[in-house]
């Protein structure tokens, strides 16, 4: 899908998916087209050299980590009135949380 969308001349802002589709595979794709995008990864994702995401002290200003197998990329934990937390991960160049929307949390753009 993501080649044909290429194919027909479309240039997303950012690919925005949630955890289920963030597969190394999926996001690598979407880098070789030169694409931004946006996700949620799950709190036991491996990070920096075999830590899970959920201990790493995450700034709010964002974190970069290297997300085994792919790279640099930086993180941004939201936590929802609910209590429900958020690992929101980007490979754009110096992501801030400003512009867009996440569950009521700000999210990285």
């Amino acid at each position: 899908m993501l080649a044909l969308a290429k194919k027909r001349g479309i240039i997303p802002e950012a690919v925005v998916m949630d955890a289920w589709y963030s597969s190394l595979d999926n996001l690598k794709s979407i880098r070789s087209h030169g694409w931004v995008w946006v996700t949620t990864l799950r709190k036991n994702r491996i990070v920096n050299h075999n830590k899970q995401l959920n201990e790493l002290d995450i700034s709010e200003e964002g974190t970069l980590i290297h997300l085994r197998g792919y790279g640099w990329v930086t993180v941004f934990k939201s936590t929802a009135k609910n209590g429900r937390i958020d690992y929101l991960v980007t490979n754009k160049d110096n992501p801030t949380r400003q512009r867009q929307i996440y569950h009521g949390c700000p999210l990285v753009c």
